[in-house]
């Protein structure tokens, strides 16, 4: 959750104007970056499981967590 600004803030929204080679340039654009979040959304998660599936974090979640060897021990493959 986001924080509340410690100043008072607005939000102005205005309407673009363009024409129509404008429009299709720009809804080209905002889906490239769409299926570019996607894909580096995909492989994040993706490989959030591999790390909670491999056995080095299995074994780092057994440590308590005031014991000094998990905060000095880096994980090893």
């Amino acid at each position: 959750m986001a924080k509340q600004p410690l100043t008072p803030s607005f939000i102005v929204e205005l309407p673009l104007e363009v024409n129509a080679a404008q429009v299709k340039r720009l809804l080209a654009r905002l889906e490239a970056a769409r299926q570019v979040y996607n894909a580096c959304l995909g492989e994040s998660l993706r490989r959030l499981r591999l790390k909670q599936q491999s056995r080095a974090y299995q074994n780092a979640l057994k440590i308590p967590p005031q014991n000094a060897e998990k905060r000095q021990k880096p994980l090893q493959k």
